[in-house]
């Protein structure tokens, strides 16, 4: 299954997880913890992790020695894009389904 974020895991150090948790951690995006990006999101820590491991939907970064999730804010839009497809009624198998057929160059059919 191919995740929907388009930048690819990247390992980041602790050093990386500072009170702010802004500037260019991540290029030059501000970045969050699972936490609060599930939060503006509005989906469970839980969801986020499962759909993580997946292959679904990844962070845009791993903070190497503890494990941390890290999200860009550049990152809602596609994930409300699979929840609104969910609420839709489409399952996981349709979204492995997509990945292939959007290689192809085709899109999620209507049910």
């Amino acid at each position: 299954m191919r995740a929907c974020a388009a930048a690819p895991l990247r390992r980041l150090p602790a050093s990386a997880l500072g009170r702010r948790m802004t500037g260019s951690l991540i290029g030059k995006t501000p970045v969050l913890k699972i936490g609060r990006f599930a939060q503006l999101a509005g989906v469970t820590v839980k969801t986020l992790r499962f759909y993580d491991s997946v292959g679904l939907f990844q962070p845009a970064g791993v903070v190497s020695e503890s494990g941390y999730r890290l999200y860009h804010l550049g990152q809602l839009p596609a994930l409300r894009r699979i929840r609104w497809l969910r609420e839709l009624g489409h399952t996981l198998h349709d979204f492995s389904r997509h990945a292939a057929d959007e290689d192809a160059g085709e899109g999620i059919q209507e049910r």
